[in-house]
């Protein structure tokens, strides 16, 4: 009987875990961006070097963002999951918008257009 009770303590401990926010979208990528002043990297390879900057220091602070974000707790019922999912879409999306804002600040717009976007270096 002891041996069945420290299982089924087990399995219930099993279920719950802690998870950070992570980053702002799954797989760490970001949203696409495009220049405001509508140069592109195919016409104007000089700026890529500065994009490649830009980028390097909104992700940096969008990975702040998500350092600083608290932690999600996940249970065995239903509720607390859910709420889980929540929490972390809500934080998703505030560390897209601190990267958006950012590159918004450096001169880059959301672009929904993934073809025009693409930079290769």
């Amino acid at each position: 009987m002891f041996r069945v009770a420290i299982i089924v303590a087990a399995a219930a401990l099993a279920g719950c875990q802690t998870q950070t926010a992570g980053t702002a979208t799954p797989g760490g990528s970001y949203p696409t961006v495009q220049r405001i002043d509508g140069r592109r990297a195919a016409t104007h390879p000089e700026i890529i070097p500065i994009f490649k900057q830009d980028t390097t220091i909104c992700s940096g602070e969008a990975n702040k963002a998500a350092a600083s974000a608290p932690l999600t707790h996940r249970g065995l019922d239903l509720t607390s999951n859910l709420m889980a999912d929540k929490v972390e879409s809500d934080q998703r999306k505030y560390i897209e918008r601190v990267y958006l804002g950012c590159m918004a600040a450096r001169g880059y717009e959301r672009s929904d257009n993934q073809a025009t976007v693409k930079v290769t270096y």
